[in-house]
């Protein structure tokens, strides 16, 4: 073969080893779907959004979806049971209230990767293939348990009108209530987490929370591990008017409960972080 020959067979070599899909486990995502009062459209497009992954759709993992509400009529509850055969499971909520129902799903459930999605919210169609590809080993270390990515909002009509790259989450400043008061939090529909992480929540206490659950869960998980952050779209909040988020004054009075007071050293650290 001649030096020439050679070179182009090298980059043939290359091209192709650029393009070739990265092979995965066959990995299993259980996903939390908490409804409150949620339109059909809305609900449709949410399963969708989580059935529709383009990881699921090649074979290359699977997905049980757990649907907790206690408000859904007879109409709702039938056209849910159209997702029976793909694997779409519907429970009432015990609890009757959104983080029970999160608590519900996910307390003891069985898979690799976790997740919850409000009705309306949505994950991006390669989402799992972007958690596999930083978690590739779903028994992996507790040192890289999960999974964030950008945060990324909707209106009502579904037009994406925020979409901002997470800084850093330390672990000390979700000890002190720090993030979502002095910096950013994590936006819930961009992040998953591993079995490992899963099983070391204390489900129990879920519940106990109207606005703060999703605070709770991360300070829980950032004890254990800081997340991986990807540059990388992998779900949406959508804006509704209604959100538990927007009752702020309730929400801060929750996280306070469970946070301890920052020392001043604590809080100007945090504050200078929010400046770079």
């Amino acid at each position: 073969m001649s030096h020439e020959a050679g070179m182009q067979h090298a980059a043939g070599d290359l091209a192709a080893l650029m393009t070739a899909e990265v092979p995965h486990h066959i990995a299993h995502f259980t996903i939390a779907v908490p409804l409150r009062s949620t339109p059909l459209e809305r609900i449709r497009e949410t399963l969708e959004s989580i059935l529709s992954q383009t990881a699921v759709v090649k074979g290359q993992s699977t997905v049980s979806v757990r649907v907790i509400a206690s408000d859904l009529g007879s109409k709702e509850r039938d056209w849910l049971d159209t997702y029976k055969n793909r694997g779409v499971t519907f429970e009432g909520d015990v609890g009757k209230g959104m983080y029970s129902a999160v608590a519900q799903a996910l307390k003891g459930a069985h898979g690799d990767y976790f997740g919850y999605l409000g009705g309306g919210d949505a994950f991006e169609p390669t989402a799992f293939a972007l958690v596999m590809d930083a978690l590739p080993r779903v028994d992996t270390s507790v040192e890289q348990g999960w999974v964030t990515g950008l945060i990324q909002a909707r209106r009502e009509d579904g037009a994406v009108v925020r979409s901002l790259l997470p800084f850093r989450y330390r672990r000390v400043f979700w000890r002190y209530g720090l993030h979502d008061t002095v910096l950013p939090t994590i936006q819930q529909e961009s992040t998953l987490w591993t079995r490992t992480l899963n099983d070391a929540v204390d489900w129990g206490r879920m519940p106990s929370f109207q606005f703060a659950g999703d605070f709770y869960l991360w300070k829980t998980l950032s004890a254990i591990s800081e997340p991986i952050i990807l540059e990388a779209a992998i779900g949406s909040f959508r804006w509704h008017g209604d959100n538990l988020s927007a009752d702020w004054d309730a929400y801060l009075c929750e996280l306070q409960r469970i946070s301890e007071r920052p020392p001043l050293l604590i809080k100007t650290w945090a504050r200078l972080e929010r400046l770079l």
